[in-house]
């Protein structure tokens, strides 16, 4: 949706333009009108205006003016001039500085509608496809940080991505490792902080600890180093020359002792670390399991210790394999928070399935079942906290069942009740949906009816439900199957018919009683959706 503002100081001409390019229809373009520059200047300050059509000669702010007001502060909207021979001068000048066309007035109605709709092809030139994806490349490179730790995030939790794809995503993300050689993985905590540092501070001495380690990396080795979180955990993905693989363990282990050593005597940091031995790229999720197990394990005890762990070993401990499985499962909790928030059925429905059964095939013991049922308790009244659920009360039977792991029979009842709770959730918020948007229809029906001698632009409608006009046009087109614009038009000659029918106001007062400041205009314009004049209409009831 474009915005169009058409300025003249004289009302005829600007009645003359107004009607124009209402019957012109142009697709997408809604048109506001002033009066004068400086009523333009504060509409345009207002709300969001795309294309200016001007008349250069106004008293107190002129067109030109106006154009150095909106050149200034609003770059990307196009001014199209309304010129007289006389003014070309004027005009020359300011073409050059792009952005501004001008038309003729003596041209015709045909010149001036094509001269919008020059400024609104050259929008959408400024908005092309080839400038977007330049600037998403240039922003990209920005966040370049960001999107490595995503992607380790992922990778993390289990997400299967083929070597062909990790190799694209290495490459994009100017990460220097190779997903058809194997890895070692190694997590850094550090073991405690100074309480009077900010987050900032926080997170500039884990940086500065990353660089440490790099000061230290042996050339043969590649690595990527990220933060994970807000606790500022940190984990490097590191990559020896396949010729070096017998020798990496050691090497890793006095890489880890000279970072230690250095936080420790320049940072006054005392970190701890883990550290995987060579695994492939699959094993990413299993393992980072495991070594955050050891943190935990070793967390409190005030050493700064730095240890390999066997990979080989730790398979043979009694039912880690099945432990492993089902941490990595309950890693993925986030995907079914981020798919619950975003409304994502099918995706969190799939993924809620998979958890519950993992813990069904594996036989979890207690505490892990009693984790993972609290989990989806808490994520489901978290998200009924911010919805209607006026029905369920503390005693209510679904809420018991919801928050007492006791009262189900099985894990299978208890996954059966899970899935059932979810898809009455997605029910409800799609009957929220379609009520809140009942809801807004009305709104601004009873808005318009209360209004009609006011501001009943989109841009002011959508203020009043704090929407985006553009998006509140097609919500309310969707929902009521009638044009915003049109409906308020026809509300607006319903009420003039009954004021010409039961009073003798003037003309003009009628106008101005619907919100049609010129009476020209809507003289016009009751013409063309009654066939008769306000006059003849009047007559016509008597």
């Amino acid at each position: 949706m474009l915005r169009l503002l058409i300025v003249d100081d004289e009302a005829t001409i600007l009645d003359g333009l107004v009607e124009l390019f209402h019957e012109a229809a142009l697709p997408d373009l809604e048109i506001n009108y002033a009066s004068s520059g400086l009523q333009a200047l504060r509409l345009i300050q207002m709300s969001k205006i795309d294309i200016v059509l001007t008349d250069i000669r106004m008293p107190g702010m002129s067109g030109l003016e106006l154009f150095d007001c909106i050149r200034a502060d609003y770059p990307r909207c196009r001014v199209v001039f309304l010129t007289g021979y006389n003014d070309f001068q004027y005009v020359q000048e300011v073409l050059r500085k792009g952005g501004v066309d001008y038309v003729l007035k003596m041209d015709g109605d045909d010149e001036i509608i094509a001269a919008v709709q020059k400024a609104i092809a050259a929008i959408g030139e400024d908005m092309d496809k080839e400038r977007l994806i330049r600037e998403a490349r240039d922003r990209m490179r920005a966040t370049v940080p960001l999107m490595q730790r995503e992607l380790v995030q992922y990778l993390i939790l289990g997400e299967p991505l083929s070597q062909e794809t990790l190799a694209h995503r290495f490459t994009e993300l100017d990460i220097p490792l190779k997903p058809d050689l194997p890895v070692f993985m190694v997590a850094g905590r550090t073991d405690s902080w100074n309480e009077t540092l900010k987050p900032s501070e926080k997170a500039l001495l884990s940086f500065a600890v990353q660089n440490i380690m790099e000061e230290f990396m042996p050339p043969s080795f590649s690595c990527l180093a990220v933060t994970l979180d807000s606790t500022f955990h940190m984990l490097w993905l590191i990559q020896p020359q396949s010729d070096m693989l017998a020798s990496t363990e050691q090497r890793l282990q006095d890489l880890l002792e000279s970072t230690q050593q250095a936080a420790r005597s320049f940072l006054k940091l005392p970190l701890s670390f883990a550290a995987s031995g060579e695994m492939a790229w699959t094993e990413l999720g299993r393992t980072y399991g495991r070594l955050s197990e050891l943190s935990y394990r070793s967390a409190g005890i005030g050493l700064e210790i730095a240890f390999l762990q066997d990979q080989r070993e730790l398979v043979k401990e009694p039912g880690r394999q099945i432990n492993d499985e089902l941490r990595l499962k309950l890693r993925r909790f986030v995907f079914l928070e981020a798919h619950l928030d975003n409304h994502r059925e099918s995706e969190f429905k799939r993924e809620l399935s998979v958890l519950l059964h993992s813990v069904a095939d594996t036989r979890a013991p207690l505490p892990i079942r009693l984790e993972v049922f609290h989990k989806v308790a808490s994520l489901f009244l978290s998200y009924m906290n911010r919805m209607p659920y006026e029905d369920l009360d503390d005693s209510s039977r679904a809420m018991q069942m919801l928050t007492r792991f006791d009262l189900h029979a099985s894990w299978d009842e208890l996954s059966r009740y899970f899935l059932t709770f979810a898809d009455e959730l997605f029910i409800r918020r799609q009957k929220t949906q379609t009520d809140r948007g009942l809801e807004i229809v009305a709104q601004i029906n009873s808005y318009i009816e209360r209004n009609l001698a006011s501001d009943l632009s989109l841009t002011r409608l959508g203020r009043v439900v704090f929407l985006n006009p553009a998006y509140l046009s097609r919500l309310y087109k969707q929902i009521s199957g009638n044009g915003l614009s049109d409906v308020v038009t026809e509300k607006r000659m319903a009420k003039a018919k009954e004021i010409l029918r039961t009073t003798d106001m003037k003309v003009q007062d009628v106008a101005a009683a619907v919100g049609l400041e010129s009476p020209s205009y809507f003289a016009r314009l009751f013409k063309r959706m009654t066939s008769l004049s306000p006059q003849e209409y009047r007559e016509s009831q008597w």
